[in-house]
């Protein structure tokens, strides 16, 4: 029986190995000199990022390499106007497969579309929306020490995505995307607030 035992805790510790994979670990800023990488034990698979902000016309770039998530294994940019992040990812199941550094999302051309963005508390500005940012967004965020009230354009998959401002300090806390042009002002939430308000009250009354 005891023979039996440490045969089933053997095969459970191989199995185990087996399901894991390793790799490169590591976390690189524009400017801050050398990176160094490691390697760490994922398990299912690897991703490799490169995620690039935008501000006043200079750029900053953050590459990640660690294990792969389904938030984090995804393409997506946004445009709040003073500020723009691209995130480019790729997902890999092999041993050490995100070694490579992966290019910017090439810059695409405005696509008609229009959207609010804030200025400091002023949210009355607009911004054209590029590629295929067909949504507009409306993001609270935590930044250095203080909540504060982004909005602009996004694509599909940054709208349901919080990765994307996260890895670069940016806590995203509520997240909400609109189909339409200009159809994240104030006016729109509060209206579409209050269809659903008084939709679900309407259900309760006379149900």
């Amino acid at each position: 029986m005891k023979f039996l035992a440490i045969t089933l805790l053997l095969i459970c510790m191989f199995f185990s190995e087996v399901l894991s994979m390793v790799c490169q670990y590591s976390v690189c800023l524009s400017g801050s000199g050398q990176c160094k990488s490691t390697e760490i034990n994922c398990p299912n698979q690897c991703v490799s990022i490169t995620s690039i902000k935008y501000t006043d016309g200079k750029s900053s770039t953050k590459v990640v390499k660690t294990c792969g998530t389904k938030e984090l294994c995804s393409i997506g940019s946004v445009n709040l106007g003073d500020m723009k992040v691209t995130h480019n990812a790729k997902c890999c199941s092999t041993t050490l497969c995100n070694t490579e550094t992966l290019a910017d999302v090439p810059k695409l051309r405005a696509n008609g579309k229009m959207c609010y963005s804030c200025t400091g508390n002023d949210c009355s500005q607009t911004v054209d929306c590029e590629g295929n940012e067909y949504q507009c967004i409306s993001q609270t965020v935590y930044q250095l020490g203080k909540t504060v009230t982004m909005k602009g354009c996004a694509d599909k998959s940054a709208c349901n995505n919080s990765a994307i401002l996260n890895l670069q300090g940016m806590n995203t806390m509520d997240n909400h995307c609109c189909q339409g042009n200009l159809c994240n002002g104030v006016q729109s939430v509060t209206l579409s607030f209050l269809l659903v308000f008084f939709s679900l009250l309407s259900s309760i009354l006379f149900y």
